[in-house]
């Protein structure tokens, strides 16, 4: 960690280090970097969404031992990522969109059924002009709250909000 802070601030000096979950437990070390001019009246409507799954029970997601990436474009800047990893030891997979996310939170929760793994991590990022960070902000739920994964327990949530009010929230699940 301390490497990979080093490079992102000789890099990026203005940058500051966020450590989102437990620091003895599944944690992201989270950059932000923000040097974007933005003009008054351009409303932006950012959003993605990260999750991690370990130690997998059965294939998910579209990827497997013999096919373990999988991407797909809605268009030049809206993306779906799925990546797999498949051992002896573990089989973790991680999924990352930056559109689409009540769509996305529907299709996570059936992998999460289908998948079966001992514990998921998911990171959302909100612009706060986006459809979903008004939702939240008004006390919707989007589908990520411990409600919509019964089998599961909340072990922990971190929730932060930035400059030009980003909302960035990380929930960690196990069985």
């Amino acid at each position: 960690m301390a490497r990979e802070y080093a490079a992102l601030k000789t890099a990026f000096p203005a940058g500051n280090p966020f450590i989102f979950g437990p620091v003895d437990s599944d944690h992201y070390f989270y950059f932000v970097y923000d040097d974007i001019h933005r003009n008054e009246g351009i409303r932006e409507g950012d959003v993605q969404l990260n999750v991690k799954m370990y130690n997998i029970k059965n294939s998910a997601a579209d990827v497997d031992a013999k096919h373990p990436l999988s991407v797909h474009f809605n268009d030049a800047d809206q993306y779906q990522v799925t990546r797999g990893k498949f051992g002896a030891e573990s089989n973790t997979v991680s999924f990352e969109t930056n559109y689409g996310i009540a769509e996305s939170l529907c299709k996570l929760r059936q992998t999460v059924i289908d998948a079966q793994p001992d514990r998921f991590a998911i990171l959302v990022l909100l612009d706060p002009h986006s459809d979903e960070a008004q939702q939240y902000l008004a006390g919707q739920k989007l589908g990520f709250e411990p409600e919509f994964f019964p089998n599961y327990s909340l072990l922990n949530r971190t929730t932060n909000r930035f400059e030009h009010g980003y909302i960035v929230m990380k929930l960690s699940y196990s069985s």
